[in-house]
């Protein structure tokens, strides 16, 4: 196997967490509505998003220490985002919670499939 050997599951969990953490870092550009998610949940996606683009990198490298990385912050944005699903204040943000939570997991499946793991040598 060479060097530059991606299997596609490991090239779209990485797509996906930079997507993510892209959307993560945009959020505080959002203007606020009082019915808005707290600062500190904003400010919160705003770190997890940049630790997010750290660990996509690391994991287009193939760095082992990546992987774990990625996974803290995926859980972590999870965890963020499934209270929104049932309380938040409108569909808007209920829905944008959901959608969170499912592409949060289905990142976490991909990355942590076998053949992603083993082209990071994990």
């Amino acid at each position: 196997m060479d060097n530059t050997y991606r299997p596609r599951a490991l090239t779209i969990g990485i797509a996906l967490l930079t997507l993510i953490s892209l959307v993560n870092i945009a959020s505080v550009f959002i203007p606020a509505e009082e019915e808005g998610p707290p600062a500190v949940v904003i400010w919160g996606g705003v770190v997890l998003g940049l630790l997010g683009l750290g660990a996509a990198v690391g994991l287009w490298q193939r760095r082992r220490r990546a992987l774990p990385l990625a996974g803290v912050v995926l859980v972590l944005g999870i965890l963020t985002a499934a209270p929104g699903i049932p309380f938040a204040p409108n569909v808007g943000l209920r829905l944008a919670a959901l959608i969170g939570v499912i592409v949060g997991v289905a990142n976490l499946v991909l990355l942590l499939r076998p053949a992603s793991r083993d082209a990071l040598g994990t």
